[in-house]
Parts: C-alpha cells; structure tokens; sequence
C-alpha cells in the first residue's frame, strides 16, 4: 500500500517548470515579433513570409500547451493545499505533527485511510458538501501492513 506523507504535498504545491515554459514563450514571441517587423519591410520575400506562419503556428501551439499545463497545475496545487490544510487540521486534533502522518490517497475523498503516529490507522469520512467543512475518523486495522511512503 503506497501512502503519501507531508513533505509530498510541500514538494507539489510549487511549480518551478513554469517560469522556464514562460520564457520560452517569450523567445517564440519576440521571434513572431522580429519576424512581423521584417515582412512588414519585405513584404515580396517570401521566405519570411513563411517563417512568420511558421512561427505563429509554434507560438500558438506553445500558448495552447501552457494554457493546459497551467490549469492542470492550478488543479494540482490546489489539492496539495487542501490536503495539506487537512493533514494540519488532523495533527491538531490527534496531537500529532505532521511529519507523523501519511495519506492512502493524493485528494480528499471519502475512503481516504490516514495514519497517525507508529500503529493507529484511521478511515477517514467527508461530509457530503463540495467544501468539505467536516471530517470523521473512524479506527481501521489494515490487511496489508507492507506500506511504502512517498515523500
């Protein structure tokens, strides 16, 4: 059984990638730029004519990618924030710290197995609202206690 801990969450609520897709962004766009200014001067040549479609169609295509990866990542970044929100909120409660809690799971859902400490295993219970405002734990014992952190 993989459970993921804390420091999982800490490592995925960053996204480094993305200021280097944001500059290579802005190379392809001052490419679109240089390339508008000389077909605007050269308009006959028609080899800038075709670097210049060329190169919009690549400055598209890369918008559309990062458009993507954007909204994917905001959605990742998201649910590492409430599931680190949550695994704060049980620490408190069980009078735990974090570092000794580890998930089954990477999103909140009903289901979701937690351990606290060495031995206690809980299953955890969601509310039924879209925020999820409250929890239950209810004590579990695993069948498998071959368990393989990710960190």
């Amino acid at each position: 059984m993989k459970m993921w801990t804390y420091s999982y969450f800490q490592a995925n609520s960053t996204d480094a990638g993305l200021y280097w897709r944001l500059v290579v962004i802005g190379a392809i766009l001052a490419a679109l730029v240089v390339l508008l200014v000389l077909y605007r001067h050269r308009r006959s040549d028609m080899r800038v004519r075709e670097m210049l479609i060329i190169v919009s169609l690549v400055a598209a295509l890369a918008m559309a990618m990062q458009a993507t990866d954007f909204f994917e990542s905001q959605a990742s970044l998201d649910n590492s924030g409430k599931m680190m929100s949550f695994i704060d909120n049980v620490a408190q409660a069980q009078y735990s710290t974090t570092g000794d809690i580890a998930v089954s799971q990477t999103n909140l859902s009903t289901g979701l197995i937690i351990k606290v400490g060495d031995k206690s295993f809980y299953e955890v219970t969601f509310n039924n609202d879209k925020n999820i405002g409250s929890y239950q734990l209810t004590r579990t014992q695993l069948m498998n206690s071959q368990i393989e952190y990710v960190k």
